[in-house]
């Protein structure tokens, strides 16, 4: 896995034995426009680095769907825009679950989501989620207890938003050809009391693994996901 440190709430790292490891960030070349590596092989790639599992968040904006996407219908454009985890799924060398990293007409910023069901995705894409912007999304998350996290917020063509609207920040992310001004995302996670999270925001195979989690708890579902992020003493990877 390379030369990775881990982050604790109090910046002291304590001894697990028996820990999962899992990626929170990462594309499949089915879906993202930009992504370079199918989902069997970003999965069998992040099983060798020593990761438990990933989640796979492909780009979820009109843009993807307009320039990738062979679909009209919602049903359709869904199933479609899950076939990066479905092949990462059937590869079966690791854990695999899914969220999205969305995009609204509104702006260039992005933003991590975790806990969306597949007919929530449905009911988004007849809904034209994309022209609602974050205010709108914001409170259609927290009345369903979706995450909500703004994906690096310090980077260049980025508006940071108002912490009330979002339920956290990446703090770390791994991409090689952006400067996502990290410490500034981490001051700003801890001044305002947001969750934090870090991810990889892998593209391809050969730039996996430079972020993710750490931790005690057993990952199954989205659920347990979810509630493993929610946790202050949950660790962070950073390479």
């Amino acid at each position: 896995m390379g030369d990775l440190k881990l982050i604790a709430e109090n910046n002291i790292i304590s001894e697990v034995t028996e820990v999962e490891i899992w990626e929170t960030h990462c594309h499949t070349s089915e879906v993202s426009g930009c992504g370079k590596s199918t989902g069997a092989e970003m999965a069998k790639a992040y099983a060798k680095a020593g990761y438990t599992g990933i989640v796979i968040t492909d780009h979820f904006e009109i843009n993807t769907f307009r320039d990738c996407c062979p679909y009209e219908n919602p049903q359709d454009m869904v199933k479609w825009y899950l076939s990066g985890s479905q092949a990462a799924k059937e590869a079966a060398v690791c854990k695999v679950l899914w969220g999205i990293e969305l995009r609204f007409t509104e702006n260039t910023n992005d933003y991590l989501v975790y806990g969306l069901t597949e007919e929530q995705l449905v009911a988004l894409c007849r809904d034209h989620v994309f022209e609602w912007g974050i205010k709108q999304f914001s409170h259609y998350a927290k009345q369903r207890g979706i995450l909500l996290f703004q994906a690096h917020p310090f980077r260049n063509g980025m508006m940071v938003n108002r912490p009330e609207l979002l339920y956290g920040i990446e703090i770390f992310n791994g991409h090689p050809n952006h400067d996502s001004r990290n410490q500034m995302a981490q001051w700003w996670a801890e001044h305002y009391g947001l969750a934090r999270i870090s991810g990889s925001d892998a593209h391809h195979i050969n730039l996996i693994a430079t972020g993710g989690i750490m931790t005690d708890k057993t990952i199954q579902t989205m659920e347990d996901f979810c509630q493993v992020i929610s946790e202050t003493k949950t660790k962070l990877l950073m390479k």
